[in-house]
């Protein structure tokens, strides 16, 4: 058998792979399936014993593997020691001890050189293929570990996220702990690209020159009183509590059920609908809102609907995002965002 100093036996190998006789036993080959149990130190000096895992057979020790696979690579228990900073014997001896718990001989010994077995070069390709799974799991983990959390920024009218979201972004980031919402609640209408905001929600009829919309629900508009105001009959608190939204949403409201119109004088006017909904609250009079901004006012009992028909809203809420990719993040709040109103 021609072997050089390096302990190489490519013409051996191949010679062993063209005779087909490159077989492991099939029990051997059951106990090491070990890949994602061990995780390799970066340094290839440390590894430790590891625990028998909750595999149905017993695992040969780990750190033997390691030893045995440093050791094939070198094709020398010398090199392989000075690269462990372990002694000869000491290499020797781990193979050895693999050598009995596998109960196959990995290595041939020939004149003081080592040289693989059949077995040993098909245990030495899995172990190659274990330890780079091992090593990128390990480099994962400890990426995952010091990466900081996506962070994504949304503008938002006030009254939406005062009434709806501040209450529900909670369960967002419990589901996602990866992903930071950074929330700009401001009634002005922000250029996303340039203010590097990743969506907006948005009232309007849904077109916005460069982005994308998606509405969030058909809007429509219904009488909301404070509860304790709900003793008195509805049309009595319709006629003599002050109507507070503008003059031509009323007129269609009692058109559509049918009622007289009050006359009252102008209603205060309102800057946007979380002073209306304040108002409300404040028991200052009836307001006709969406279902978004009152859904849990409703469901907590701080107000209560008047019976009668729910208008039309002239106007939407809408999830607005630039024309562009989303990132996975981004990706992933929106479907949640839009869940929501499913």
């Amino acid at each position: 058998m021609n072997i050089d100093r390096s302990g190489n036996s490519n013409n051996t190998s191949q010679a062993l792979v063209r005779s087909g006789t490159i077989k492991l036993h099939h029990q051997a080959e059951k106990r090491l399936i070990c890949q994602l149990s061990v995780e390799v130190n970066s340094t290839l000096a440390t590894v430790t014993n590891a625990a028998q895992t909750d595999f149905d057979v017993k695992l040969p020790s780990l750190h033997n593997l390691y030893v045995f696979s440093v050791a094939a690579q070198q094709q020398s228990f010398r090199q392989a020691a000075a690269k462990l900073y372990v002694t000869p014997g000491a290499v020797s001896r781990q193979v050895r001890a693999l050598e009995a718990e596998l109960g196959v001989p990995l290595f041939q010994r020939v004149n003081q050189r080592v040289v693989l077995t059949p077995a040993g070069q098909q245990l030495q390709l899995q172990l190659q293929q274990a330890f780079a799974l091992i090593a990128t799991a390990s480099a994962e983990v400890q990426m995952n570990a010091t990466r900081e959390p996506a962070t994504l920024r949304l503008t938002v009218l006030p009254s939406v996220y005062q009434y709806f979201l501040a209450d529900r972004l909670p369960q967002f980031r419990q589901l996602h702990p990866d992903i930071k919402v950074t929330v700009v609640p401001t009634m002005a209408v922000l250029d996303l690209a340039e203010k590097q905001l990743d969506f907006g929600i948005r009232n309007g009829h849904g077109h916005w020159p460069g982005l994308i919309a998606q509405a969030l629900q058909t809007e429509t508009l219904f009488p909301v009183v404070a509860t304790s105001l709900y003793q008195a009959e509805p049309a009595t608190l319709l006629q003599t509590m002050p109507l507070l939204n503008p003059y031509d949403d009323w007129a269609r409201w009692f058109r559509q059920a049918g009622l007289p119109l009050p006359q009252q004088p102008d209603a205060a006017s309102f800057p946007d609908k979380s002073a209306l909904l304040d108002a409300v609250l404040a028991k200052q009079g009836i307001a006709l809102l969406p279902e978004l901004l009152c859904r849990d006012l409703l469901a907590s009992g701080q107000l209560s609907r008047i019976p009668g028909p729910a208008i039309q809203a002239s106007r939407a809420y809408y999830l607005v995002w630039p024309q562009r990719p989303l990132s996975t993040e981004a990706t992933v709040f929106r479907d949640w965002l839009l869940g929501l109103f499913v």
